[in-house]
């Protein structure tokens, strides 16, 4: 019969909670040392119990020098991402292993681009169905972006907006009368 899966929560008794510790923290070792044998990495773990004693674990002779290994990569090499270097590649399994997660990537850059796609025309169909308010009523009717003819709209907004004088013929006559009175003031008549 196998175990009974728990569920994962906080535990709050602190005795049943050191038991569960002390009891996992020797599983947690040994998939570290595991992997570091089976893989050939340098593997550092750092435990504090909930009583505060310090638990570590090195594959490679001690915790901090595997630390200090991390930390004089730079920090845009530090993890986040995996680059396989050509020229480390020496037998078919690890060409195969670097060609599909070559090929995931790829699935998966595919997948987010067409979530973009369906987003995009999510947006483009939403921005098409908004409602402005049409100015030409009185009651602020609302009509449809979609049913307007956007250039007109513009144009016709254009003409609002430039102030045309009432009388053009009072306004160029109030124009020669100022030049007028600057010449008189010993300046140039740019206007005669």
């Amino acid at each position: 019969m196998g175990r009974a899966k728990l569920a994962i929560k906080k535990i709050e008794d602190p005795t049943a909670c050191q038991t569960t510790y002390s009891k996992r923290m020797n599983g947690i070792i040994k998939k570290a040392a595991e992997l570091s044998i089976l893989c050939n990495t340098d593997v550092a773990v750092i435990m504090f119990s909930p009583t505060g004693r310090l638990t570590t674990f090195s594959s490679n002779g001690r915790v901090e020098n595997v630390f200090l290994r991390f930390f004089n990569v730079p920090a845009n090499l530090r993890g986040g991402f995996y680059m396989p270097d050509p020229e480390n590649i020496k037998t078919p399994q690890q060409a195969e292993l670097h060609q599909r997660i070559i090929i995931n990537a790829l699935e998966r850059l595919k997948m987010r681009r067409e979530e973009l796609e369906i987003s995009k025309n999510n947006y483009a169909q939403q921005a098409e169905s908004i409602k402005i308010p049409s100015k030409d009523s009185e009651d602020a009717d609302m009509i449809s972006v979609d049913s307007v003819d956007c250039s007109k709209l513009g144009e016709k907004s254009k003409k609002e907006n430039v102030s045309e004088p009432a009388n053009p013929e009072a306004e160029e006559d109030k124009m020669e009368s100022e030049a007028s009175i600057v010449a008189n003031e010993g300046h140039v008549d740019f206007f005669a």
